[in-house]
């Protein structure tokens, strides 16, 4: 069996592992604890059931760490310049979201909500450390690297596409597959997987901070009250100031609910965004890459398309497998 192969048919193990590690823990607690598994419990778990095949992978293969994937140390001024490329990327991920929310729940919504009144510590810790770390060790660290020794571009869109299904639903597959492809170029790009850490980290404490603001606006609400009861009863107030708002981010409107004018507008503003920022992404990056003396490489890597001619074929049974068994997943869950 080839490297690649090799590499697919541990994607469909670690696929399957998390599926049923996932699937076993909720009955376990559902039947024997008789409670649900608690949100940050999950968090860590569906983490870890990602990371222990891998390990066992790489043990098995006699598979170094430190040779298969590029820790190399990166400098202050390159970490800010990959969060600045992150924060640029922002708008083009957040209009990817909105439009597959026209077609799709919005999965990422419940998880959010159900934090929301978690110390702002552990949430950072939970949606922002954790993933940054073990999700890029996985697919830029283990998957990309594997996968590049037969076709760099090649391998930056396949992995791409394994981090999108992993994700196990059509609403965060669809900008988690292009910041897949993002991230992999950004460690070809910088020769470090700190890089992808950094932009995997700064793209995800964009919904930490939304909660924190959110936070800060309800006290503020609740220690200014005479500002904002003009107009209204007491008991209004109190409903608005006092609620629990993890209740309003979990019954967020999607996108499909808003009238056909307001999507429109929307769409149009935020394409926009995303095309400027987007460009601009693109400016930094370049920027990035020259800096680390990368360019010409990206260039070459770009020319070398993952339709000329490969000593191995990316696609095969286990990865045909994987895709069939994760799109019948998402699409179960999207009807449940």
């Amino acid at each position: 069996m080839n490297k690649t192969s090799k590499t697919n048919t541990l994607f469909l193990c670690v696929l399957l592992f998390y599926i049923g590690g996932s699937i076993l823990l909720s009955l376990l607690f559902g039947t024997i604890f008789k409670t649900s598994l608690p949100t940050w419990a999950g968090l860590i778990i569906s983490q870890m059931l990602i990371f222990i095949p891998i390990i066992c992978y790489l043990k098995i293969n006699n598979e170094k760490i430190s040779e298969l994937i590029p820790y190399k140390p990166l400098n202050i001024s390159n970490i800010l310049i990959c969060v600045l490329f992150a924060i640029l990327m922002l708008p083009v991920v957040l209009f990817i979201n909105m439009l597959s929310m026209l077609f799709v729940k919005n999965e990422l919504q419940e998880t959010v909500g159900s934090i929301y009144n978690y110390p702002f510590i552990l949430q950072v810790l939970l949606l922002a450390v954790l993933p940054a770390v073990f999700e890029e060790f996985a697919f830029r660290g283990v998957f990309f690297q594997s996968f590049r020794r037969n076709n760099i571009f090649g391998a930056a869109i396949l992995s791409g596409v394994m981090f999108g299904l992993m994700h196990l639903n059509f609403n965060q597959f669809a900008y988690a597959f292009v910041l897949g492809i993002v991230f992999a170029f950004l460690v070809e790009g910088t020769g470090s997987m700190f890089s992808s850490m950094t932009a995997h980290f700064i793209i995800n404490m964009n919904s930490v901070m939304w909660m924190a603001i959110l936070k800060i606006a309800q006290k503020f609400m609740a220690a200014n009250a005479e500002l904002f009861k003009d107009g209204i009863t007491n008991e209004q107030f109190q409903s608005v100031a006092g609620q629990d708002m993890s209740s309003v981010i979990d019954s967020s409107v999607q996108m499909s609910d808003l009238p056909t004018s307001v999507v429109i507008m929307y769409l149009i503003l935020f394409f926009a965004m995303a095309i400027i920022f987007g460009v601009l992404a693109f400016i930094v990056y370049r920027w990035l890459c020259i800096r680390n003396g990368r360019w010409e490489h990206i260039k070459q890597v770009v020319k070398n398309h993952p339709f000329k001619k490969k000593e191995e074929n990316f696609i095969n049974m286990p990865l045909v497998i994987a895709i069939i068994v994760s799109v019948g997943y998402m699409i179960l869950t999207e009807l449940l």
